[in-house]
């Protein structure tokens, strides 16, 4: 079908409009005004049995009697009759529709789920797409379609903005056209129920009045679909999202270590991170980067030079500038040399260039052609707090000039004006110059950053191939049995280090005893010092419940240690199913670390790999980095380099560097592990020492799913 239904969507012929209505604050009335407000040019179709005649357009009493099959339907009835009226533009072979009314699976009612279950099966049996339903609707500046009651029209720009809340995108309409700011395609997206952000962005990708796309979600469907598609664009133009729902709690608890230290919104920054999408925070910044975007949709370079009269609001920038990772750009000696022949002794001498409060218009031309004329300048920020001696209308004026007699290209500029009423003349005049214009120093820097990071966040994009590591048969067969069961959730020590040496995982040699008596002959087995531990599926940290010794010497220490741990655990946990005892080698550290390897099944992206430090201080430490599975060489070094010890683990002083290699290699095979088994709810391996010698697993728990 490719995406001629969504030509028809955004750039429909004709459209018919089923609950037009003429009456006053009506739905069918607002989207009908609109419609005629916004210029569009194609056929309009009214649909209401109620009425022969809407604003001056022949009414129809239903689809049926329509005289040809329109492109898109807007459809704005009570939620009852669009099933009906979805299967009626069915048969008259109509491929697009958009379905403004309320009251489907958004609530909480089963009637409204199974509403939207009968609408959806009903249109993929005659393909049509829908948008929606309850949603604010569609608009397209390029064909004048503004399908929509958005109190408030849109102005032709460059940016496609895609929302889940229609509030949002009324919200950035407003802000927008008091901005002057204007747009390509803006979609409230609605309920999901069948295209989805992988649909627009799969469009918007090839659209060429689009340059730049922000995206509002809420939560992804098609989530692989959507990351294949999100790398392809990325490559083209840049992508922003911003997500909500940062710190919800998640729906069902979580015991292991991975499933705390994951959480929904680290998976979604994973996610977004490998495919090259730059995440928005906060609201400020996303309507600053759409006034970027909308002049600048990519930048030159990655480096700054700051402008100023007021080397505080100098120091602001550059301050915002290296706190969130950019840089400064050096100035040349040809270009120093210049500047000291038009400013007087006492400037900054630097970058960021203060060419100190007096400083007329003039002044600013003089520095602004010399920094323009320097090859290794990619970005200004030009800062102006207003003076006497330097009224903001006539250094803008001054700029302007400048900029608009230069015949030859220039950096990209970006403007701070301390003095907040600016002349509408001069703003539109800047947009001409794709000069954005911010009040504050931070917010031109942060506006900088984010669309430098839709240009750096490619890097992330993994497009290596490597050869899949495939399902190991024997834990395939294993895990089947186990599910099957329903007997066993959380697996027993030596059913789990079974499992990970299949994927060859270095598990340290383990042997289980049954009793205190057991553990002492056992431990002639395993050789001296050695560890014990307690074995329960009921105790997810063996230290906080003295489950854990460590350096013992001798069998009797052992049986010892074991009856003490009984004691102590039927103590503090009297309900504790004890398995028996767990014992190990003691393994010396030997300038080595102690680090956390993990997984999860997400239920929206799928397997999940998590890497950090280990140890008992795991979760207190919080030093993480999630990546999703499977993991290649690349994707398994960015995994590490994102976490703090990555530092540590290069050396420093007498720490010899660990070799990365071994734990690039567990890392790809537990997220085969992970991408093979689904069965696998949450594994944990803590902790998993790494020296500059070896890796090998001390520790791991794992849980599977049985619904």
């Amino acid at each position: 079908m490719g995406n001629k239904p969504l030509d028809l969507l955004f750039s429909p012929k004709s459209l018919a409009l089923i609950g037009a209505s003429p009456k006053e604050n009506s739905m069918g009335r607002a989207l009908l005004e609109n419609l005629i407000k916004g210029g569009y040019e194609g056929s309009i179709l009214p649909v209401n049995p109620k009425y022969k005649d809407v604003l001056g357009f022949q009414c129809y009493p239903n689809v049926a009697t329509l005289s040809w099959p329109p492109d898109l339907a807007v459809i704005c009835t009570p939620p009852a009759a669009v099933p009906l009226i979805i299967e009626d533009l069915g048969k008259k072979g109509t491929k697009a529709a958009v379905v403004i009314t309320a009251g489907f699976a958004e609530g909480e009612h089963e009637e409204g789920r199974l509403l939207q279950d009968k609408i959806v099966e009903i249109a993929r049996t005659y393909g049509v797409r829908i948008v929606g339903p309850n949603c604010l609707g569609i608009m397209n500046t390029n064909s004048n379609l503004n399908a929509t009651f958005s109190p408030l029209p849109p102005k032709k720009g460059k940016v496609a903005f895609v929302s889940q809340s229609g509030a949002l995108l009324v919200s950035m309409l407003e802000w927008a056209h008091a901005m002057d700011i204007g747009f390509s395609k803006l979609v409230s997206v609605g309920g999901l129920c069948d295209l989805n952000f992988a649909d627009y962005l799969n469009y918007l990708m090839d659209d060429e009045h689009t340059e730049a796309i922000v995206l509002y979600v809420e939560a992804i469907s098609e989530a692989q679909r959507f990351l294949s598609i999100a790398k392809k664009t990325v490559m083209k133009k840049p992508v922003a999202v911003m997500k909500s729902g940062r710190f919800q709690e998640a729906a069902q608890a979580v015991r292991s270590h991975s499933g705390a230290l994951a959480g929904s919104d680290a998976v979604y920054e994973a996610a977004f991170r490998q495919a090259g999408l730059n995440r928005i925070f906060e609201l400020q910044a996303l309507y600053d980067l759409v006034l970027t975007m909308n002049h600048l949709p990519t930048l030159k370079g990655e480096s700054l030079t700051i402008l100023t009269n007021g080397g505080g609001v100098g120091i602001l920038a550059t301050d915002a500038l290296i706190g969130s990772g950019g840089k400064l750009a050096p100035l040349s000696d040809e270009t120093l040399t210049k500047l000291n022949a038009v400013l007087p002794p006492t400037w900054s001498q630097g970058n960021p260039i203060d060419i100190i409060g007096d400083a007329p218009p003039q002044r600013y031309v003089d520095s602004l052609e010399i920094l323009m004329d320097d090859p290794l300048i990619d970005t200004i920020v030009l800062m102006h707090c207003p003076t006497a001696l330097s009224p903001a209308k006539d250094v803008f004026e001054a700029i302007l000039e400048t900029l608009n007699n230069r015949k030859k290209k220039h950096p990209d500029i970006f403007m701070v004006s301390l003095q907040q009423n600016i002349d509408k003349k001069i703003l539109a005049q800047l947009a001409h110059n794709k000069v954005p214009i911010y009040p504050t120093p931070e917010r031109a820097v942060r506006a900088y950053i984010h669309l430098l990071r839709c240009e750096n966040e490619k890097k992330f994009i993994d497009l290596t191939k490597e050869k899949p590591i495939l399902p190991n048969p024997k834990v395939s067969h294993l895990l089947k049995r186990l599910t099957e069961k329903k007997e066993q959730e959380w697996l027993d020590h030596h059913v789990i280090q079974e499992i990970l040496t299949s994927y060859d995982l270095p598990v340290i040699k383990t042997f289980i005893a049954s009793s205190p008596q057991d553990a002492k002959i056992v431990s002639g087995k395993v050789g001296f010092p050695l560890v014990l531990k307690i074995a329960s599926k009921d105790i997810v940290h063996k230290s906080d419940v003295g489950g854990v010794v460590l350096n013992l010497t001798s069998p009797k220490e052992v049986e010892e240690s074991a009856e003490k741990m009984l004691r102590t655990i039927s103590s503090n946990l009297p309900k504790a199913r004890i398995e028996g005892f767990i014992l190990q080698p003691l393994v010396p550290l030997n300038h080595g670390f102690e680090l956390f390897l993990g997984g999860i099944q997400d239920p929206t992206f799928g397997p999940v790999v998590i890497f950090g430090s280990g140890g008992k201080s795991v979760e207190v430490v919080k030093d993480k980095a999630l990546a999703l599975a499977p993991l290649t060489k690349k994707s398994a070094l960015d995994l590490i380099e994102k976490t703090r010890i990555y530092q540590q683990l290069k050396g420093y002083r007498d720490q010899k560097p660990i070799p990365l290699n071994h734990l690039i290699e567990c890392l790809i095979n537990l997220s085969y592990l992970l991408v093979n088994h689904s069965e696998i709810a949450e594994l944990d391996i803590n902790p998993l020492l790494t020296d500059p010698k070896r890796v090998l697993v001390l520790d791991s728990r794992m849980r599977l799913s049985l619904t």
